[in-house]
């Protein structure tokens, strides 16, 4: 186990000589990384805290690897990644738990600061969860992401073919929650009909003056 974690310390040094493909080393560096395998969960969570990236995405690949609750800890780790690579990959790997945590998990997804991983979370909630997505999805129809807010209104529309985007937007604008008025202000312009202009004009006024 010692020397499995000395190998897991120069992981990115070791699979950068594999790309090299040097014929008289690809054995050996097939073992060593075998033996990256036998290394203590702990020595996992230390080199995800890598300063390299390449470092931390490759011992996060390996950690994978493992199996029963070395394997859950390091996917654990993974979701609060400062790496977002390593975030997305977390993210897609806890559909292995139970779903009362893997709910809590995508909860948090959905507030996660990377659109894509966001996006991600609904699908995932619509794979598994679909009884759980249409509040959830209504809420990411406001997100601040144009991309995340064209992929709730998908499919919103293809379980409510008959669902009003602009009236979601202009009800929540009438609200007059601090938190919402740009993206609904965002959403309206998308969605809404020229009539919406007048509304739309006068947020954007309102933001500008502030």
């Amino acid at each position: 186990y010692e020397n499995a974690g000395h190998f897991l310390k120069n992981i990115a040094l070791i699979d950068r000589m594999r790309q090299r493909k040097r014929g008289d080393a690809a054995a050996l560096l097939q073992s060593i990384q075998e033996l990256t395998l036998q290394a203590r969960t702990e020595d996992f969570l230390r080199e995800l805290q890598n300063k390299d990236h390449r470092a931390r995405r490759l011992c996060f690949y390996l950690g994978l690897g493992m199996q029963g609750p070395g394997r859950t800890e390091i996917i654990k780790a993974g979701l609060s990644n400062t790496d977002q690579v390593v975030r997305q990959i977390a993210l897609v790997s806890s559909a292995q738990f139970g779903k009362e945590e893997f709910l809590l998990i995508l909860e948090e997804a959905l507030n996660d600061p990377l659109p894509f991983n966001r996006k991600e979370a609904l699908r995932l909630l619509i794979n598994q969860y679909p009884e759980q997505l249409t509040e959830r999805l209504k809420t990411a129809a406001l997100d601040r992401s144009a991309t995340v807010r064209n992929f709730a209104r998908y499919h919103l529309k293809a379980g409510d073919p008959g669902f009003d985007f602009a009236q979601l937007y202009r009800y929540r604008l009438r609200e007059n929650d601090p938190k919402t008025p740009t993206f609904a202000t965002a959403g309206l312009a998308e969605t809404g009909q020229f009539n919406d202009f007048s509304i739309v004009e006068l947020f954007l006024k309102n933001s500008n003056d502030q």
